[in-house]
């Protein structure tokens, strides 16, 4: 049997996307043992996948010392994995595989659209995979066409979440109580880079629009810094007061909540394919700053509303926030009517 070890020590989406990569391993390879190495905050969105057979969580911070690396490569060495693919191009988790004696370590050269390939490749990995530059237009594929060339097998992949628990769904039926005969509209309106979110006055306006339509239960999720900043946004609401669930449900509750939702409305973050995969049908993506083809494979169901500013894409600019062109680009007009259609008729992509 083989064993393979994969490593992804990005961010949420990143990891998400990267589970295609997973199920198309699984798929070619049925008996094939699975390992996967993640930083803890991905941690949620993965435990539990029935693609991962080990689950390997590195908790790190950076400018640690190499004595974590030895700790995590004791850890990796007791399953004896044959080969080790990097869907990250990190040289701390390329240096795991090395100490964890991975006779094969296969590095691809580039991954994003702007990385170059790095001199320590050939020496922490064996093999260096070679694409040009541009190869990937999309997050899926950027993880999975490097596991297609290392080993040998074709096809396509899909990405996944594990099944939410009891708890996750029980919490998301807590959440919900009292609002029965209510459609249910949730949203997430901040992302980590600034310039990839839309101005809160117009996700205030676009609440009061479905309020005054539809009078639907709003609810508003994000992590526990996202608070103050989303009690802003509601505080400019004329009449819709969604609620605040910043940092009270975690993100499998969130993906609990959006499966049972009739609309999620999102920016182009780690929301976007948290609900994507969770179910759900009617989901709203906003894409500023970013390009919406490199995400979209994660959540096929979206409407998209692209700002496509000459100078996108970028994740930083010379206007002030709220006036740049891929922000002004996305209306109130469009982005209500939409959402109002979707509830209407439950319309799909």
């Amino acid at each position: 049997m083989e064993a393979i070890l994969l490593s992804n020590l990005n961010n949420l989406g990143d990891v998400i996307c990267s589970t295609a990569a997973l199920d198309l391993i699984r798929k070619a390879m049925p008996e094939a043992r699975i390992g996967f190495l993640i930083r803890p905050d991905a941690e949620p969105v993965v435990r539990g996948n029935p693609l991962v057979d080990d689950l390997f969580v590195y908790s790190y911070k950076s400018g640690s010392g190499f004595s974590s690396i030895i700790d995590m490569a004791r850890h990796v060495r007791r399953k004896r994995y044959g080969t080790y693919i990097s869907l990250d191009r990190k040289p701390r988790s390329a240096l795991v595989a090395l100490l964890a004696g991975i006779p094969r370590r296969v590095i691809p050269n580039r991954l994003h659209l702007t990385t170059e390939p790095r001199w320590w490749m050939s020496f922490i990995g064996n093999e260096v995979l070679e694409f040009p530059k541009n190869s990937f237009r999309c997050l899926v594929e950027q993880f999975s066409e490097p596991v297609r060339v290392a080993l040998g097998i074709d096809g396509e992949g899909r990405t996944s979440l594990p099944p939410p628990t009891e708890a996750e769904q029980a919490r998301a039926e807590a959440v919900f109580s009292g609002s029965a005969g209510k459609q249910r509209v949730g949203y997430s309106v901040r992302a980590n880079a600034k310039m990839k979110n839309w101005p809160a006055e117009r996700f205030a306006a676009v609440m009061d629009r479905l309020d005054e339509a539809r009078a639907p239960f709003q609810y508003v999720t994000g992590a526990p810094g996202d608070r103050q900043y989303i009690d802003s946004l509601i505080g400019r609401c004329r009449r819709a007061r969604p609620r605040n669930l910043a940092g009270e449900v975690s993100l499998m509750e969130t993906a609990a909540l959006a499966a049972t939702s009739d609309l999620y409305i999102t920016l182009d973050t780690g929301s976007v394919h948290v609900a994507g995969n969770s179910g759900i049908k009617n989901l709203i993506c906003l894409f500023t700053c970013t390009i919406p083809e490199g995400v979209l494979r994660s959540a096929p169901q979206a409407r998209v509303f692209f700002g496509d500013a000459p100078c996108c894409p970028c994740l930083g600019c010379h206007y002030e926030y709220g006036t740049a062109p891929c922000q002004t680009g996305i209306s109130v007009d469009e982005v209500a009517a939409t959402a109002l259609d979707l509830l209407d008729n439950g319309n799909q992509v």
